[in-house]
């Protein structure tokens, strides 16, 4: 039997589904609108269930509700600009990671991959090591460091 959830969506209906429509675009954000519309719509409903419909894990509805929970309605919409996201490597580690791209022949995104396991220990998807390459280290390719 499902636990009964205590939590509370303040805003009404309406104001969700005004915000869903002007926020057509960005699904990660209609996503969480969704995730409230359908919560409040029928507070019955399971995590697991808003999670079916809206095509995530329960998991990821947890963390969102947890987000608006904390930090309100604007708070969890808010996006990360990219030079507050928190990073795994610090500065210096950054600035020795330029470094190394710079000097030696680091061909693919799969050596810089490897590299930062061995070298600090964290672990990063082909996709994060290209982000941060590309954002953190304005690379055009691994091989084009400014």
């Amino acid at each position: 039997m499902p636990r009964k959830r205590n939590e509370v969506i303040k805003e009404s209906l309406q104001v969700i589904e005004a915000l869903e429509r002007r926020t057509s675009g960005s699904v990660h954000q209609e996503n969480k609108l969704k995730m409230l519309r359908l919560i409040k719509e029928d507070p019955s409903r399971t995590l697991s269930e808003v999670g079916a419909l809206l095509g995530c894990s329960e998991r990821t509805v947890h963390r969102w509700l947890k987000e608006y929970q904390q930090m309100g309605l604007g708070g969890m919409l808010e996006e990360c600009p990219p030079d507050e996201c928190k990073l795994r490597i610090n500065q210096q580690e950054l600035e020795e990671l330029r470094c190394k791209l710079k000097s030696e022949n680091v061909g693919t995104l799969n050596e810089v991959q490897r590299w930062l396991k061995d070298r600090f220990g964290v672990e990063y998807s082909l996709k994060a090591v290209s982000n941060l390459l590309q954002h953190r280290l304005k690379a055009r390719r691994v091989w084009m460091i400014p």
